[in-house]
């Protein structure tokens, strides 16, 4: 495992940080030994990470639990493979991947892809993404991701990922998951192929509730080789 430089990053941007900290030299020494797990991803890692008295346990705290992993998170609402988040005054998951510290990582997944529907202009305004936008970005993306993780020695059958969707524009779903899918495996990386939540799972089409949360780790972890490979460290 790679835990060299154990640093942490704060920008207006990004917040890096680790979940599941204990107090005490020896829980310090444990945790240090831990499989760390960067995440990037959007609202469906965030609100769940940032806002968690409000919208409960999310899929990457389920995972924590089972395994005692580490997180080292990075997700950003309104963010994608192709679009800022924050409304268009934030970032992409490739800008932000620029700027952290991939040794660090064990693991590394990427979750999102809804917002990929729209990209934003210059002028800071939403347009709909075009077959050729979304092919043209989304493996620049994971081409970037390969080399990074390459640089920092980080296996690619270490990087994982998926495309949650709930029921708003799920006609639109098969062409977002179709060019993440096949961009992911290009780069020799497990795409896991999870199912959209049902209406009764979501709070308003998008975001899951806490049941949802519990349902997408589910299919996550059932669906790849993530539980097991954290599971014997």
């Amino acid at each position: 495992m790679h835990h060299a430089r154990r640093l942490a990053l704060l920008t207006p941007a990004v917040v890096l940080a680790a979940s599941g900290l204990s107090s005490g030299p020896s829980a310090s020494v444990a945790a240090a030994e831990q499989p760390h797990v960067l995440i990037l991803g959007d609202s469906i890692t965030s609100k769940s990470y940032y806002s968690r008295d409000v919208y409960g346990k999310g899929w990457w705290a389920h995972l924590v639990e089972d395994t005692g992993a580490r997180v080292i998170m990075s997700a950003e609402s309104g963010s994608g493979f192709v679009r800022r988040g924050t409304h268009c005054s934030g970032t992409t998951f490739g800008e932000r991947l620029g700027t952290l510290d991939l040794s660090r990582a064990d693991y590394i997944v990427v979750e999102g892809g809804l917002n990929d529907l729209f990209f934003c202009t210059p002028r800071g305004t939403f347009e709909w993404a075009s077959g050729h936008v979304l092919r043209q970005r989304i493996p620049a993306f994971m081409d970037q991701l390969a080399a990074a993780a390459d640089a920092a020695g980080v296996p690619r059958d270490h990087l994982y990922v998926f495309t949650p969707w709930g029921t708003e524009w799920l006609p639109q779903r098969s062409r977002i998951r179709q060019v993440v899918r096949a961009s992911t495996r290009r780069i020799g990386a497990e795409y896991v192929d999870v199912p959209a939540f049902p209406a009764r799972l979501t709070r308003d089409g998008t975001h899951p509730t806490r049941k949802g949360s519990r349902f997408l780790y589910r299919k996550l972890t059932r669906g790849s080789t993530l539980l097991s490979r954290l599971r014997a460290g």
